[in-house]
């Protein structure tokens, strides 16, 4: 399905103090895709690009998130776990893609 385009200013549309959505602790790790779902949800894909194992900390828009999953599979039902401090640690191997999804 094509991307979809959303109107505006992100300071305007939610974004708290016109904060990025997301920050990542490490280059080693890129953000592919985010992706606005249903029901207040994102989708955010990652990927460990240098070839190596690293931890990656999450720091999320203050008080945006309120829980979060990785999912492992498609077609599979998230595990939701509550977003604690506006961040989460996620562990990459070698190559290893990831997808976040983000519930406000």
């Amino acid at each position: 399905s094509p991307p979809r385009v959303l109107a505006g200013d992100l300071s305007r549309s939610g974004f708290k103090e016109g904060t990025n959505l997301l920050a990542l602790s490490t280059d080693q790790v890129m953000v592919e895709a985010v992706r606005p779902e249903d029901d207040g949800v994102w989708l955010v894909r990652l990927a460990e690009i240098e070839g190596s194992r690293v931890r990656c900390l999450v720091k999320l828009a203050r008080g945006r998130f309120r829980q979060y999953a990785v999912q492992e599979a498609f077609n599979t039902e998230p595990v939701w776990l509550p977003v604690e401090n506006d961040s989460l640690v996620l562990d990459f191997e070698a190559a290893e893609f990831k997808t976040l999804l983000l519930r406000e």
